[in-house]
């Protein structure tokens, strides 16, 4: 022989071979663990950080969502802390996180722009710059003492700071989401630590509403008859619900089984088997999160779930044949209506209606947007800026926020600071959608379409509150942000073995399907998984002797002679 023989990854002779198919179910398992081909080597170090991560997700909510410097404090030193010791670790060459998805890349890369933008208000100018570029920020500077040659954009430094820290938070939970969820495992594990987090809160809002004052549990909120959780705000306490509801909501979506059924057997067949399943512990996650969130009386919360909520029933592909899981959802949350009585929700919109200050309060948005259009005033402006423009309309009521997440972040940090966050967001999310509806793994097409559920509704629900302000909040909702991004891409959360994809990529692909790689988004054809493949077994290998010699997929009579 002219050297040994090493047998290729899709030799003809090993076609059917136990052994082949054993070796492969052990290699899927591996690269389902992560231990192949992850995104991150990190060995106990990464398994320590996503269990921080974990952590952080089980604590942030808790002491009032937050939104206390102690507790904010705690939030982002945890959140530097882990990402200065992956940093570390890649500086001293002993692994590096890597951002594999394309999307992925440029989504950070936009939110990093956003906390540059937002830290650059911080930068001194020459005063005459200053009124060449802002002349509004410039006038009201030269107002303050002890401005003379130079002024940043900001008119409030301190607060421009602090917010520049938490955005900074912001943008590291989702950098650290996107590298640490890298396997089936720790997606799922990271997507039900936020769905428990939210259903506990769900659960505890209820019961401190229910049992009254004198179960003398700890209510912070004291919300005047409404829940609110832990949090002091029954408003931002329901926007926190909204994520989790929306996170249920996508994994009933796709988790029920699309097998056709008539008539009333078939129904009691279906909720038999939904109650059964893990479908009884996301009915009871949704009845919990439903309630808290009905007794919390927030119109716009429970407004924008619904439309988020529908708006993905219709998305679904052959959304007909997913009317029942739907209904279900429905059947949960009028149950759950019932039984906290739909009183505080109703009672709200019989009240007040839908009239509000909010549309004045945009106005007011609006016209601050118009005095420094470009660059803001900086990050935390809004609250000195604000009596200026404010109208008789408003009393006496003084305002912190604009209501409105969107018209707020403009009327701080400009056209130029804000369009960078509304486009890693936009880009995160379409990812995600476009990425779930490529999924045949209901896991996972369960999770990436409940976190765009939850972040369509949260932003919807940013149109009339400030949710992004409290801390606890933006986290959840970067967090899903992340998990919607790995849960959609193919290499961060392979199908399980026995899932139809997994099953579906067999039957189209033959045996390259399971030698290729296919932690690729998607395959495109059959031929850019045999040209892989080729590539794969052609390469040279360091470790085998000069003389080897390869074995091809080639017939044996165009085979190197042995």
């Amino acid at each position: 022989m002219a050297g040994h023989e090493t047998k290729g990854l899709n030799a003809p002779d090993e076609v059917g071979d136990p052994g082949v198919a054993e070796r492969q179910i052990s290699t899927d398992r591996h690269r389902d663990e992560g231990r192949t081909h992850g995104q991150i080597e990190l060995g106990r170090s990464g398994v320590a950080a996503c269990v921080a991560l974990g952590t952080l997700i089980g604590w942030v909510a808790w002491p009032l969502g937050s939104n206390r410097p102690w507790s904010l404090a705690i939030l982002e030193f945890s959140v530097a802390g882990i990402v200065g010791l992956l940093s570390l670790r890649a500086a001293l060459g002993r692994g590096s996180p890597e951002l594999r998805q394309r999307g992925a890349r440029v989504a950070v890369a936009a939110l990093i722009g956003w906390v540059g933008m937002a830290a650059f208000a911080l930068v001194p100018w020459p005063t005459a710059w200053l009124a060449s570029v802002n002349p509004h920020v410039a006038e009201l500077q030269s107002v303050r003492p002890g401005i003379y040659q130079a002024a940043p954009l900001s008119i409030d430094v301190g607060s421009t700071l602090a917010l520049v820290l938490k955005y900074a938070s912001y943008v590291g939970v989702f950098w650290l989401t996107l590298v640490l969820a890298c396997t089936r495992r720790r997606v799922i594990a990271l997507a039900f630590a936020v769905l428990a987090v939210c259903t506990a809160q769900g659960a505890y809002g209820t019961i401190v509403q229910l049992a009254g004052d004198g179960a003398d549990l700890w209510n912070p909120g004291f919300a005047n008859g409404y829940a609110s959780g832990t949090y002091v705000g029954r408003n931002h306490y329901a926007g926190l619900l909204v994520l989790g509801l929306g996170l249920a909501t996508g994994l009933v979506l796709s988790g029920t089984s699309a097998a056709r059924s008539y008539g009333l057997r078939g129904a009691v067949e279906t909720v038999v088997n939904f109650l059964m399943g893990p479908g009884a512990w996301l009915a009871f996650a949704l009845a919990c999160m439903a309630a808290g969130l009905i007794l919390s009386g927030s119109r716009g919360a429970f407004g924008a779930w619904l439309l988020a909520a529908f708006s993905a029933v219709l998305w679904q592909r052959g959304w007909t044949r997913r009317a029942r899981p739907s209904v279900l959802v429905a059947a949960v949350v009028l149950a759950a209506a019932v039984w906290v009585g739909p009183h505080n929700l109703v009672s709200r919109v019989s009240e007040l209606g839908f009239d509000s200050n909010r549309p004045a309060l945009v106005s007011s948005t609006v016209d601050l947007i118009g005095q420094s259009y470009w660059l803001g005033a900086g990050a935390g402006s809004f609250e000195w800026r604000f009596p200026a423009v404010r109208g008789a309309e408003f009393g006496a009521f003084y305002y912190q926020h604009a209501h409105n997440d969107w018209l707020e972040m403009v009327a701080d940090l400009g056209v130029l600071g804000a369009v960078p966050l509304y486009v890693g967001i936009g880009i995160a999310l379409a990812r995600s959608i476009g990425g779930a509806r490529r999924r045949h793994d209901r896991l996972a097409r369960g999770i990436a379409t409940g976190s765009a559920i939850g972040a369509i509704a949260f932003l919807c629900h940013g149109l009339v509150d400030f949710n992004f302000q409290i801390p606890a909040n933006g986290f959840y909702f970067f967090v899903l942000l992340g998990l919607g991004l790995n849960a959609a891409d193919r290499g961060c959360m392979p199908a399980a073995l026995d899932s139809p994809e997994r099953r579906y990529d067999r039957a189209r692909y033959g045996d390259e399907a399971r030698a290729a790689d296919l932690h690729a988004e998607a395959v495109p054809s059959r031929a850019g998984v045999v040209s892989h493949l080729e590539d794969r077994r052609n390469r040279p290998d360091p470790a085998e002797p000069s003389g080897t010699i390869r074995r091809t997929g080639k017939p044996a009579s165009e085979r190197p002679g042995d």
